[in-house]
């Protein structure tokens, strides 16, 4: 029987090194990340390497957030 691999899968994909933004404002502390067993907390304002699942995660969300911000804006300057 073959032994059973316990790394979550997210962990063992390729990894790519993505760098956060960084403020002393609201961007100021580390960003926790959890997609399925993989949890991190990831520096802002350095280089850091994770799991390529857990970049495109981060950065759909980043796109998401600036679609938010623009809605709101558009609806707070309606005439």
């Amino acid at each position: 029987m073959a032994a059973k691999n316990t790394k979550p899968a997210v962990a063992q994909a390729k990894r790519v090194t993505i760098k956060l933004f960084k403020d002393n404002g609201r961007y100021s502390q580390p960003l926790f990340v959890g997609l399925n067993d993989y949890t991190a907390l990831i520096q802002r304002g350095v280089p850091v390497s994770v799991p390529y699942p857990v970049a495109m995660m981060i950065e759909e969300s980043q796109a998401q957030e600036g679609h938010a911000m623009e809605y709101m804006n558009a609806a707070r300057y309606k005439d």
